[in-house]
């Protein structure tokens, strides 16, 4: 019952032992060691920027935004100026400057230290995307967040704030909706000025533009900003990446405008990483700064979908374009596509990308068509499928095709055991249609919003159904709880049965029935053990899945043959095993296992998403367009997700010429 209801009384050592290994394997080593930003080592020093918060009395009311920098300090690391100001700090940059490596770096000093006092505190990143106006109180946002993907219990998390073992770093500030950043700012402020978290330690990373034009300042102890990259400094990476960079190398000399596109670590990685394959004829980037920072970008995301050797196999003679099966141009447009369905409003997935978690609900739904491919629909099927919504997801056409194949498979030996061979094949046949056209009129209507609005009528919300997990634990209590329902469904089978046939033959069916239906109705996730990789949940939930059916399988010859002794129709069990094992796939792993499918289905039937999800990410994280981060991905770079929500995914940049490997 624990696994099932707030586990607080939770051994809190444990617990942070937890939270501690699940920040370095998706964050630390996830995260920081695959940045892009760190692949070229440049020097970025850090500058105070005093008038950036708000210290109360201490503070320059008169002034607001980042302020100009204070006087020149001798040069220090992340952590120490953390440290300086009590753990409360502000970290400002341009885009693509490195706030977030400067988060993860405070993250991976914290786990380092040997102090007792940090080994005892608990860095958790959170990203900020997530928080909405309608989240309530900032303690209440980060007690979901923190029960969401670090597995902390609602009144341990609560605990952990009042005394001060979390130290929370929050990632993009810049990155919550405009319409509801200055809400967030008030929240987090308040929730800063509270007495009962004044222990709490707490860094926030945002974009120098946007937070000038903040209605007020965070209520932390001291700023810093990452200082602009030397233009020397620029060069002298360039020059370090080899001859193949001379080109752009020279235009920086000469070109001031260009110049100033390589100030930020992010800019200058991408210059390297796209020219010095040497794969590819790149041409040099023209126009003003953000002419050139754009091309930049695209460049080098031409370079990657181009290149002849992945940077996961960047040996001679590896495999070459198209290993897995996925064109350039198909590359870039189901990247397009995920840029857009990750960002879309109402996403819990804006950076990280779970495919554990992936269900039919995270796909647009009408009014949200800027989203499907270009030219479809098309054709009355198309404009019919459109109307209702299955061009969006398919998963009311998915699941009505899937219920009227269960079902008349499932139910068809119940059937031919009640009315006999040809009757009861006829009568299995019209009522598997009917069940599968509830279930598309369900699921494929009313999930879709048609009309505009919500028609869900009994149907679980998306929060409430239960994804893949690396672990299922059958509780009694959960089963206990769907006994009065499973008896009803149950006996009404046995009923027709009894009906048809006898008394006894009913009593039997609707007990096997029972006895499937709660073995899988009892069956709990357990989220505390975070997938160590990419669909290790789904593939668990699958084998788990499996376990189950075998399981009923023997469990419904063993009841078998118990009625045979005890002389009662053993054949009614045989006939309703199959009834029994169906409600496996609706409930617990089945379910879960068969939204993801749904998901694959329903994005690969409109053009969003590949077929092979799984494969396709692993092919874009060899190209270095996404990344591992845990048991996730992400865009190699918050920039190239930006560039690819912008792209227009029928316009697939070609090939440039002369793009063959140089000998």
């Amino acid at each position: 019952m624990a696994l099932y209801q707030d586990r607080g009384a939770e051994n809190e050592d444990l617990a942070r032992q937890r939270v501690r290994r699940y920040t370095r394997r998706v964050w630390v080593d996830g995260g920081l060691h695959h940045r892009l930003d760190g692949t070229v080592s440049l020097a970025t020093p850090l500058r105070e920027r005093p008038n950036a918060v708000d210290r109360g009395w201490l503070s320059d009311a008169g002034r607001r935004g980042a302020g100009p920098e204070a006087a020149a300090r001798p040069p220090r690391g992340v952590a120490e100026w953390a440290e300086e100001y009590g753990g409360r700090l502000l970290i400002l940059g341009e885009p693509g400057a490195g706030k977030s490596t400067q988060l993860l770096h405070l993250a991976e000093d914290l786990l380092d230290s040997e102090e007792p006092e940090d080994r005892a505190r608990c860095p958790v990143v959170l990203l900020l995307s997530t928080w909405q106006p309608q989240t309530g109180s900032f303690d209440r946002w980060l007690v979901a967040e923190l029960r969401e993907h670090y597995q902390i219990a609602a009144t341990l998390t609560d605990r952990w704030l009042r005394d001060g073992t979390l130290t929370v770093l929050l990632d993009g500030l810049d990155e919550v909706p405009e319409e509801g950043r200055a809400r967030c700012l008030e929240a987090l402020n308040t929730f800063l000025r509270d007495a009962d978290f004044a222990d709490v330690r707490i860094a926030v990373t945002c974009r120098s533009t946007e937070y000038d034009h903040l209605p007020a300042r965070l209520a932390l102890e001291g700023a810093v900003s990452l200082a602009p990259v030397e233009v020397a400094e620029a060069q002298r990476a360039f020059r370090a990446a080899g001859a193949a960079l001379d080109p752009l190398r020279r235009q920086t000399e000469r070109n001031a405008e260009v110049a100033a596109v390589f100030r930020t670590p992010l800019m200058v990685v991408l210059a390297v990483l796209a020219y010095r394959d040497r794969t590819t004829a790149l041409p040099l980037p023209t126009g003003d700064a953000a002419q050139v920072r754009k091309e930049i970008l695209r460049l080098y995301v031409v370079s990657m979908l181009y290149r002849h050797r992945v940077l996961a196999r960047a040996e001679p003679g590896s495999s070459a374009i198209g290993e897995r099966g996925f064109s350039p141009s198909e590359t870039y447009c189901y990247l397009a596509h995920l840029a857009r369905l990750m960002t879309r409003r109402g996403s819990r997935l804006r950076t990280l990308l779970y495919v554990d978690e992936l269900t039919p609900e995270w796909l647009p739904r009408i009014g949200e068509e800027s989203y499907l491919p270009q030219g479809r629909p098309t054709g009355w099927f198309g404009r019919f499928t459109a109307r209702v919504g299955l061009d969006h997801a398919s998963t009311g056409l998915t699941g009505g095709v899937l219920a009227t194949c269960f079902f008349a498979v499932f139910v068809a030996p119940l059937s031919v055991y009640a009315w006999g061979l040809l009757p009861g094949l006829l009568s299995a046949v019209p009522l598997s249609l009917a069940v599968g056209l509830l279930v598309f009129t369900l699921f494929g209507v009313t999930r879709m919003q048609p009309f505009g609005r919500d028609v869900v009528f009994f149907l679980d919300d998306e929060a409430s159904v239960p994804r893949a997990a690396t672990r299922w634990t059958w509780v009694a209590a959960r089963a206990a709880r769907w006994v009065l329902p499973a008896a009803m469904g149950a006996g009404a089978c046995g009923l027709v049965v009894g009906v048809s046939t006898t008394a006894v033959s009913g009593l039997v069916a609707a007990l096997t029935i029972l006895v499937g239906g709660l073995l899988g109705l009892g069956l709990v996730p357990d989220y505390r053990r975070e997938p160590d990789y990419p669909g290790e949940a789904l593939t668990v939930s699958g084998r788990v899945l499996r376990t189950l059916l075998l399981a009923a399988v023997a469990l419904g010859g063993v009841e078998s043959a118990a009625y045979a002794l005890a002389g009662w129709p053993w054949q009614a069990c045989l006939a309703a095993v199959p009834m029994s094992t169906c409600l496996f796939m609706v409930t617990g792993p089945g379910r879960a296992w068969l939204r993801t499918r749904a998901l694959t289905f329903g994005g690969s039937r409109s053009g969003l998403l590949p077929s092979r999800l799984g494969p396709f990410l692993e092919h874009a994280t060899e190209r270095a367009l996404l990344r591992r981060a845990g048991g996730g991905y992400a865009y190699a770079h918050d920039a190239l997700q930006e560039f690819f929500v912008h792209a227009d995914p029928g316009a697939v940049p070609e090939e440039p010429a002369g793009g063959r490997p140089v000998v």
